[in-house]
């Protein structure tokens, strides 16, 4: 199989979600390709992290009691019995009342929970592109590319992270705006009066942003490179003045 159809069946190896004749082949090329094989350790890492999710909050202890000294102090006066049968509606009402209670208290915890979860994916996430961008910066043959804000945002910097070895290519951007959600950073590759889009990327309230152009880009073919803020959608060309750039051949 070819590496690339490969690559895109490591997560679903470690998530075990492969067939069996799909597995042997992915774990015959993870004996040969090291980039792969450290593609799969970040993916079980992550994976992993996802089992500390938080206990459930129970109600704090002793609440009952100190509802009960309260009403005893405030010398509240012992109600006459209730007839049988309003004392059965009012029962029934109780328990009506203690079931609804507890259903929402199930679903803010359920709800908090899903938040919980989608945080600590989130910065699983952040982990695993900080540890693959270490691991560029420290293997041999990696090249750095400059970038730099124009006169749009001159507080904009960043790099490019290029190795011919490894699989596709890295673009760190910092000191950017934060935009509204219906607008986004898309990456062009400039070739003479070629323009190709790279991806789509977002910063966070910080304006740091990170993208990873994958193959089959070669962007070691291209001049330049330069950023733009277009619809979430992407376009097809650059509508709006580059905000950042740089030279990749020089």
């Amino acid at each position: 199989m070819r590496h690339e159809y490969l690559e895109e069946l490591l997560e679903a190896c470690v998530a075990g979600a492969l067939a069996p004749g799909e597995r042997r082949a992915v774990k015959r090329h993870l004996n040969r390709c090291d980039s792969c094989l450290y593609s799969v350790k970040e993916l079980q890492e992550a994976a992993s992290s996802l089992a500390y999710l938080p206990p459930q909050v129970a109600p704090p202890s002793g609440l009952l009691q100190g509802i009960m000294a309260q009403a005893r102090r405030g010398g509240i006066p012992r109600p006459r019995p209730w007839p049988p049968l309003r004392m059965g509606y009012a029962l029934a009402a109780f328990f009506t009342v203690s079931l609804l209670l507890a259903g929402w208290y199930a679903y803010y915890l359920t709800d908090r929970l899903d938040r919980l979860a989608e945080q600590n994916r989130s910065i699983s996430l952040a982990l695993q592109q900080n540890r693959s961008m270490l691991y560029y910066v420290v293997t041999p043959g990696t090249r750095v590319v400059l970038l730099s804000g124009t006169q749009e945002s001159p507080d904009s910097y960043g790099m490019l992270l290029m190795n011919p070895e490894l699989k596709g290519t890295y673009i760190v951007a910092a000191g950017m705006r934060p935009l509204p959600p219906d607008k986004a950073y898309q990456v062009w590759l400039l070739r003479d009066e070629e323009r190709v889009s790279a991806g789509l990327f977002a910063v966070d309230e910080s304006g740091w942003g990170i993208l990873r152009i994958r193959p089959p880009i070669q962007v070691l073919s291209y001049r330049a490179l330069g950023i733009t803020v277009e619809p979430t959608a992407g376009n097809v060309a650059p509508s709006t003045p580059r905000i950042m750039g740089g030279d990749i051949q020089q």
